[in-house]
């Protein structure tokens, strides 16, 4: 692996090597994934922003730099060198962009509370389908609520 040091000027196709090898970290996207999840409940869709919201960012913001470290460090790259490279990724789909994402959270609370809200409305989504397997759809019937009313039985 190349060594990234501010002078030095990785061509194209290497920066787009090792973002991408950075990225496929599994670390990274395992533990970026499970705070996501394990968080993103605290977070609706109301213009109002709460200071919990704050407080789990700077926790993101710690964690994803952590571990980003880590793995600079185990690569041999320098944190100039993968900015860099970040700056000049454009990641639009496939398997890096939630990771891609993930990073650019951690610079914006905007970017940040629009993906935990987006997670929290996926997995209240998940959870309504998960339900609906497992018990019959709820139905109402109209009528019945009229027949109760016009009942004389009180």
């Amino acid at each position: 692996l190349s060594k990234f040091s501010p002078p030095y000027m990785a061509s194209k196709s290497d920066k787009k090597w090792n973002f991408d090898y950075v990225c496929m970290c599994p670390t990274l996207d395992a533990v970026t994934n499970s705070f996501v999840d394990e968080h993103c409940i605290v977070f609706d869709n109301e213009d109002e922003n709460k200071l919990a919201y704050s407080e789990i960012h700077h926790e993101f913001r710690r964690l994803v730099d952590r571990v980003l470290c880590d793995r600079l460090a185990e690569l041999g790259f320098s944190i100039e060198g993968f900015c860099d490279i970040f700056v000049s990724s454009d990641v639009t789909h496939g398997p890096k962009k939630k990771v891609y994402d993930h990073i650019r959270a951690t610079d914006s609370f905007t970017v940040f509370k629009t993906m935990m809200v987006a997670r929290n409305n996926e997995l209240k989504k998940e959870a309504l389908q998960a339900l609906s397997k497992f018990s019959p759809p709820l139905v109402w019937d109209a009528t019945e609520d009229v027949e109760e009313a016009a009942s004389p039985d009180e």
